[in-house]
Formats: C-alpha cells, sequence, structure tokens
C-alpha cells in the first residue's frame, strides 16, 4: 500500500474511532463524502423561519425545515439555559395533548441496498405522565402530525403511554400494521438517553446508550415510502408536561 493510501486509511480509522459510540454502531461521518451519503442532522442552535404561526423565530422556535403541529397551550422553543442547543417541546395541562415535529424535506426510504443510521438523545421531565416517538416516519409518504394514534410507516422507539408503562419500545410499521415490543430498556425521570438504530440492509439493531438491546423482527418494514426525520411528544396527564431533545442525527447510502 502506497504512503497515500495507508494516510488515508489511518485518517478514516481515526475519524470513525471519534465517532463511535460505546457498544454501538460507530456512524459514517457523511460530510467526508457528501456523494456517498445522505445525511440530517439538528442539533438545534439556530432557531429558523417557522413553518408554525406559533412559532417563531423571534422567540427562539423551530421551523424550517422542521413542520411543526402544536397543540392548544404547548410550544416548541429553542432552550437557551441548555449546553449545545436543545429543542423544549412542552404540553400545557390537557391530557392526551400532542406536539409533533417532521423535517419533511429530508425523506429517507429502507432500500435493501442502503444501509441507515440514526440516533437521537432525549430527556424526558416526567417518564409516567409522558408519551414520545423519536424516528423516522409518514402516512404513506405524507406527513403524519400524530405518529402515536396509529404507527402509519414508521421505524423508532416510543412510549406510549406512560401511565401505563414506562418501558421504551421499538416499532416497525407499515401500513399501519406495527411490530411492537420492549427494548428491555426503562424511560427514568429527568434522565439522558441516547437512542440509536442501525439497519443493515435487511435487519434491524436498536441500541439504548451505546448497548444492544432487543431488537424487532423485520415483517413490516415501511420500503415503499419516504419516511421523515420525527420527534413527538404527549402528556398523559393532567398537568404540564415537557421533553428536550439535544439532537438528531440521520445518515443513508445514497
Amino acid at each position: 500500500m502506497s504512503s497515500k493510501r495507508m494516510g488515508q486509511a489511518r485518517f478514516e480509522g481515526l475519524a470513525k474511532s471519534l465517532n463511535k459510540r460505546d457498544g454501538g454502531i460507530p456512524i459514517p461521518i457523511a460530510e467526508m463524502n457528501p456523494a456517498q451519503w445522505h445525511t440530517y442532522f439538528d442539533e438545534f442552535h439556530t432557531a429558523h423561519i417557522a413553518t408554525d404561526s406559533s412559532v417563531t423565530a423571534g422567540t427562539g422556535g423551530v421551523g424550517m425545515p422542521w413542520d411543526a403541529t402544536i397543540a392548544s397551550g404547548g410550544s416548541i422553543l429553542l432552550d437557551i439555559a441548555k449546553v449545545g442547543g436543545q429543542v423544549k417541546l412542552l404540553n400545557d395541562t390537557t391530557d392526551n395533548d400532542v406536539l409533533n415535529m417532521q423535517a419533511i424535506g429530508a425523506g429517507f426510504k429502507f432500500a435493501n441496498s442502503k444501509k441507515l443510521w440514526f440516533e437521537c438523545k432525549l430527556n424526558v421531565a416526567d417518564a409516567d405522565r409522558s408519551g414520545f416517538f423519536v424516528g423516522l416516519a409518514s402516512a404513506s409518504g405524507a406527513a403524519d402530525t400524530s405518529v402515536m394514534d396509529d404507527y402509519d410507516d414508521c421505524v423508532g422507539f416510543t412510549v406510549n403511554d406512560g401511565a401505563a408503562s414506562v418501558t421504551i419500545d421499538h416499532v416497525v410499521a407499515k401500513g399501519s400494521t406495527q411490530t411492537l415490543a420492549t427494548t428491555g430498556n426503562t424511560l427514568t425521570d429527568d434522565t439522558e438517553f441516547t437512542l440509536s438504530i442501525y439497519w443493515d440492509g435487511s435487519e434491524f439493531y436498536y441500541y439504548v446508550n451505546g448497548v444492544l438491546g432487543n431488537s424487532p423482527v423485520n415483517t413490516n418494514t415501511p420500503d415503499d415510502v419516504v419516511v421523515f426525520p420525527t420527534i413527538e411528544f404527549a402528556n398523559r396527564h393532567g398537568s404540564a408536561n415537557f421533553m428536550h431533545v439535544d439532537y438528531i442525527r440521520v445518515v443513508q447510502e445514497r
């Protein structure tokens, strides 16, 4: 091997090691070769022009490229008190109110030959009074403003109703036919969780804080529609509650 090729291999190896989670799957650094990787990454540093009239850049809201659906009395705002930039989804005191964010312009598809990596870091204030979904979702390829209602076409992590169970479940759904079961992990109050998914082109691998958990059998993969990066938070109690998201990242082979 030439010294030039050896130098490139060492650089790529170092980059991969810096990007690897303990016990998890290393996520490709898409910026190294944009022609090879399709990527979406938001670490919520910047307020954008809003897609929803109740979320504005002037109040630190999150807009483009996110399409926000906000229950009455709720808000989706950048939390300037958090280190590194975080978005705060805050519900009011109405039970079952839902806040939903989808990056509609960033479509991905579970093609058999295209590996995909997903990761999100979040913190839920009160687990047994909450519900959430993070992952990739759509309604037959269109926007889905309430993913947890029926899990139409999606791949992700969810706690549907913390009042019933605070177990973090994996969900894979196609045309509202879903495979949903526990990852073997429990959501706890005010604790950061890093949730990761690796799709190798035929199977899913679900990681919680870098540790491989129980993963779904591949029976309902939404491989016929585009799905979008999605964050959804629901109130499951008659008191105000909130969730923070530090970042969301998706990388796929072109």
